[in-house]
């Protein structure tokens, strides 16, 4: 356990073609909907203007389900592939977000209540992975365990020393919503910014 908050830790549609350079950059993600991704940049906001950070809020508000990875060229058909048979066999179910916390001093988040559904969720990524194509699930980064579903405010630019500090007011203000999971996407590192390429329906919707 961190001195501050948690432990260290057509179903498919397409819309970019793979034609980017060895070493790709990719993870896949739960993005956050609308209504609560404006929720969220107003905190994100307060710690551009509170602490001067600025590290990954170019990054649409999310829940990371595979970590980044690379991958050579001509792979994406194969990684659509396996989110598009690994989202049909998924159940879409609504996930609780409920205040802040932290890893540590490296990251402040608001806080997705984890369960059997989020975990249900990653397993079947990785295991589609796994069983459709070892070369690919060689690429995937260990899955952590247990798993910290999380939407992140600040992340790795948090000014030394002032972590508990933000993380005790953020949790003054509160928070509580509720996030839909009804799909999974694939976002691609390009131009300085992830963008999302891919987003999938869980259960074919």
């Amino acid at each position: 356990m961190s001195a501050l908050g948690a432990p260290c830790p057509e179903a498919c549609a397409v819309a970019a073609r793979d034609s980017s350079p060895p070493g790709d950059r990719f993870f896949v993600a739960v993005m956050a909907d609308e209504s609560l991704a404006a929720r969220i940049e107003t905190f994100r906001a307060w710690a551009r203007e509170t602490l001067g950070c600025r590290s990954g809020q170019r990054t649409p508000p999310h829940v990371t389900l595979v970590p980044p990875f690379a991958l050579p060229p001509g792979s994406l058909d194969g990684l659509v592939s396996v989110l598009t048979v690994a989202a049909l066999a998924a159940v879409p179910f609504v996930a609780r977000v409920e205040g802040f916390n932290s890893f540590g001093e490296r990251t402040l988040f608001a806080r997705v209540v984890p369960g059997p559904d989020w975990d249900s969720l990653r397993d079947v990524v990785y295991g589609v992975a796994s069983s459709q194509g070892t070369a690919l699930a060689a690429r995937f980064p260990h899955p952590r365990v247990p798993f910290h579903p999380h939407l992140t405010i600040a992340n790795r630019d948090i000014p030394p020393g002032s972590a508990r500090a933000a993380l005790s007011e953020l949790r003054a203000r509160g928070f509580s919503a509720e996030m839909p999971v009804d799909h999974i996407a694939l976002l691609q590192f390009e131009g300085g910014a992830w963008r999302e390429v891919i987003r999938c329906a869980l259960g074919g919707a």
